[in-house]
């Protein structure tokens, strides 16, 4: 149990980041538990491994891809009567990795083919399928010997953006680092380095096609249309919550002292980890489906995943 409170502990305090690695975190969570548990088996394990899945799951607010790896346990967890329950989460906990990394996959193929003749892509905060992304497209153009840049913002109060700067160097891809203040005149005004389109990823997927991102995304996505740049979010459909809307959601108030650790007596910092990005600024969705409209998300969710649209 210590290696779970660990596991819980790492992704409040965001150092487990990243909606795919919160999630591979819980089902590592339940896997600790089930091997610490051999023996146990019927419907004390089942309800048990259930327990601590949706404590990790939600060990942050706006984390819907690791919430719906439980409910893909439940739905195929249905018939959990019998002698090898232990086995059978075991398999589910690699069956949804499965359709994580599959899906990605896929996303990426599809984000190259949008976002190939674009010159220049500015990406906000680190998202590991936007920046599988971003390597693709300057692996396919360094064939082709075209010139390809990007600009990652520094994405505060924690700095994601220096991750994804540093990993996109490490790579080899021409990258450009900004402050998030600057991010505006950048997509607005060419005299920099011109901007031609942005890709984010999504920490949380709506039912009316809004996302939740990292804080600054809702700035980005409006000089986006100032700016008459195309404005994609990278995401797995397995990120969908068809039950919240933008009108609804709640939003993770972080701790103030990420922001300024030694404020002055008296001061109220206000700390939002994400906001909504509402479906009229997003160009295309690009999903394991395809890129996608936002009328067509529930439908193209249902058709892959019955269990996760009913």
């Amino acid at each position: 149990m210590d290696k779970i409170k660990k596991i819980e502990s790492d992704i409040k305090a965001v150092k487990i980041q990243g909606a795919t690695n919160v999630a591979l975190a819980a089902l590592e969570g339940i896997r600790i538990y089930v091997h610490s548990k051999k023996g146990l088996s019927g419907d004390k394990l089942y309800k048990e491994a259930i327990k601590i899945g949706d404590r990790l799951s939600k060990a942050r607010e706006n984390e819907p891809l690791a919430r719906n790896a439980i409910k893909y346990m439940l739905d195929q967890l249905s018939e959990k009567k019998g002698t090898d329950v232990d086995k059978r989460i075991l398999e589910i906990c690699d069956e949804y990795e499965s359709l994580i990394q599959d899906g990605k996959v896929a996303i990426v193929d599809y984000g190259t083919g949008v976002l190939k003749d674009f010159d220049v892509v500015l990406n906000h905060c680190h998202s590991s399928t936007a920046l599988s992304i971003l390597k693709n497209i300057a692996k396919y153009r360094k064939i082709l010997n075209k010139n390809f840049k990007v600009v990652a913002t520094e994405t505060r109060p924690l700095y994601q953006g220096r991750k994804s700067a540093q990993e996109l160097l490490e790579f080899g891809v021409d990258t450009y680092l900004i402050v998030d203040s600057a991010c505006a005149s950048f997509i607005t005004d060419n005299r920099y380095i011109p901007v031609d389109a942005i890709v984010v990823g999504c920490d949380e997927l709506l039912g009316d096609g809004a996302i939740i991102n990292k804080v600054g995304t809702f700035s980005i996505a409006l000089a986006a249309q100032k700016g008459v740049d195309s404005f994609y979010v990278a995401t797995t459909l397995l990120k969908l919550d068809q039950r919240k809307s933008a009108d609804s959601v709640n939003i993770e108030q972080r701790n103030p002292a990420e922001v300024w650790k030694d404020a002055p007596q008296g001061l109220e910092i206000i700390n939002p980890a994400f906001e909504i990005v509402r479906s009229e600024y997003i160009k295309g969705y690009i999903t394991e489906a395809g890129v996608l409209k936002p009328e067509d998300l529930i439908s193209a969710s249902k058709n892959i995943y019955p269990w996760l649209v009913k």
